[in-house]
Formats: C-alpha cells, sequence, structure tokens
C-alpha cells in the first residue's frame, strides 16, 4: 500500500508542477504581449497595428535611419496606420508625417465588426445591405463607397450572399446595393 501512496503523491507533484510550470509560461508570453501596447518599436508583431511612425538614426538599424512604430493593440474607436484582420474602418483622414515618416499617409477609424452600422469595407463572414458614396468619408479626397454591415440571418434582404447561406428570392432595386443604378439583393436562408 505504501508504494502506491508514493506513486500517487509523485503523481499528484508531478501534475502540480506541470501546471505551475505551464501557467507561469502563459503568464509570461501573455506578459509580454501585453506590454507592447502604446510602445515604440522597430517591428509590427501579430496582433498588432501602428498609429505613428518615426524615422530615427541607429535605433533600429545599427547604421543610418530606420522607421519605429508606436505600436497599438487593435481596438474599436481608434486610428490606425493599417486595417487589421478582424477589423473594418468607417473613416479615413490623411495626415503628414504620422503613418510614414515623411510625406502624407492615410489612417483608418477602427471599428469591430458589428450589425447595422456603415463601414467602407466588409469583414469577412459579414454582409451588406445598403450602399452609398460619401465625400472624403472612405478615401482622403474625392467619393468612395461605405455599406450597411449586417450579421447574415434568415430573412434578411443582403446585396451579397455570404458563406453558409443561400437565397430564396432576389430583387433588383435602384441605388440599394450599388451607389447609382440597379443592383441585385437576396432574401437570404441559412
Amino acid at each position: 500500500m505504501s508504494a502506491l501512496r508514493r506513486i500517487a503523491r509523485r503523481a499528484a507533484l508531478v501534475t502540480v508542477a506541470v501546471g505551475a510550470l505551464l501557467g507561469s509560461s502563459l503568464s509570461a508570453a501573455q506578459a509580454t504581449v501585453e506590454d507592447l501596447d502604446n510602445t515604440w518599436q522597430c517591428t509590427v508583431p501579430g496582433g498588432y497595428t501602428y498609429d505613428q511612425v518615426q524615422s530615427q538614426l541607429g535605433v533600429c538599424s545599427p547604421s543610418g535611419f530606420a522607421n519605429s512604430y508606436h505600436l497599438r493593440r487593435p481596438q474599436d474607436n481608434i486610428y490606425a496606420c493599417n486595417v487589421p484582420a478582424g477589423f473594418t474602418y468607417d473613416r479615413t483622414q490623411s495626415q503628414l508625417a504620422v503613418c510614414t515618416s515623411s510625406g502624407f499617409a492615410n489612417s483608418y477609424h477602427l471599428r469591430a465588426p458589428g450589425d447595422n452600422f456603415y463601414a467602407c469595407s466588409v469583414p469577412s463572414g459579414y454582409t451588406y445591405d445598403r450602399v452609398q458614396s460619401q465625400l472624403a468619408v472612405c478615401t482622403s479626397s474625392g467619393f468612395a463607397n461605405s455599406y450597411n454591415i449586417r450579421v447574415p440571418r434568415n430573412n434578411l434582404w443582403a446585396c451579397t450572399v455570404p458563406w453558409g447561406f443561400t437565397y430564396s428570392q432576389t430583387q433588383s432595386q435602384l441605388a440599394v446595393c450599388t451607389s447609382s443604378g440597379f443592383a441585385t439583393s437576396y432574401l437570404l436562408r441559412g
């Protein structure tokens, strides 16, 4: 019986040790990732975007000038220099020496995907039910389309048929799924 107790006690100690080791390594990895928000780095790692660029001598390159990036964790309602996967944007602004070290470049007002709001792109897995053309909203100059983003569901009239859905009816309407002219919309079935 004492041999079985020793084996059980060792197994329990090994389980506790492995759990502690895994927990500490996960905490360390999470702390490293979380610590990068609002910091300047020489590259943009996965899971981050950036909202400023600066070119400095000898910081990100041993000799000469190189860019560094002000990192941001992607989130709703911040401006960023690119649109990370899983996000869309609803406005752009062109600024001097913000998203590039010289000259003008666009930054994008990020939006987490949701239902029933206008955005400049349609995120994967979503559809849209209306289009409007606006001046200097989705582009820094000129007109561009924005789309009323919708979560796909049964009996929604949509301008596209997202993956996993079919449609039971169509209709052609003027200036609904396109900013001018006629386009087809689909009654979704999932």
